[in-house]
C-alpha cells in the first residue's frame, strides 16, 4: 500500500507541475489571451492586429512593441509617441486621449501619468488606462500594456 500512495503523490507532483509549466508559459506568450504580433515600423493602421471582427462599433487589438516599460513614465512616453495625428480613428495607432485635454486641445500628461494603473496577472505587472476619446459619441477606450511590450488595446465608438 505504501508504494502505491508513492507513486501516486509522483505523479500527482508531475501533473502539477507540467500544470504550472503549461500555465507559465502560456502567460509569457498570451498575456491577455490573445496572440500578439510584433508590429512592423511605420504601421498606421492597426488592422492586422484586430482579435474580433464581429463587435458592433468595437474594435479590440492585440499586438507586441519592442518598447519595454518600467514604469509609468515608459507608458506616457509610448502615449506620446503615438499621439493622434490628424485624421485619427478608432483604427490607427494614434492615441486620442480626449479625457486629458485641456481647453486647448493639449494632453495634461500629469492626469494621464496618475489615471495609469498598476496591476498584476499573477507575476505580470500591467499597465493600464482607461480614457475617452475628443469624440463625443466614445464609450471608452482601454489600453493594457505589460512591461515586455505586449498590448491590449480596446476602442469603442459609440453608437
Amino acid at each position: 500500500m505504501g508504494e502505491y500512495m508513492k507513486k501516486n503523490k509522483i505523479i500527482l507532483l508531475i501533473i502539477i507541475l507540467t500544470v504550472f509549466i503549461l500555465t507559465s508559459v502560456y502567460i509569457e506568450i498570451y498575456p491577455f489571451g490573445y496572440p500578439a504580433k510584433e508590429i512592423q515600423e511605420g504601421v498606421l493602421r492597426l488592422g492586422d492586429y484586430a482579435v474580433k471582427e464581429d463587435i458592433p462599433n468595437t474594435s479590440i487589438y492585440s499586438y507586441r512593441v519592442k518598447d519595454k516599460f518600467k514604469d509609468k513614465s515608459d507608458v506616457i512616453n509610448f502615449l506620446n509617441k503615438y499621439k493622434e495625428i490628424e485624421n485619427s480613428d478608432m483604427y490607427s495607432l494614434g492615441f486620442d486621449l480626449g479625457s486629458f485635454k485641456d481647453n486647448d486641445g493639449n494632453v495634461v500628461w500629469e492626469d494621464v501619468y496618475s489615471s495609469i494603473k498598476v496591476e498584476n496577472k499573477l507575476w505580470k505587472k500591467i499597465y493600464k488606462l482607461d480614457y475617452k476619446t475628443s469624440h463625443e459619441e466614445c464609450n471608452g477606450n482601454s489600453i493594457s500594456i505589460t512591461k515586455d511590450g505586449y498590448i491590449l488595446d480596446y476602442r469603442s465608438s459609440g453608437k
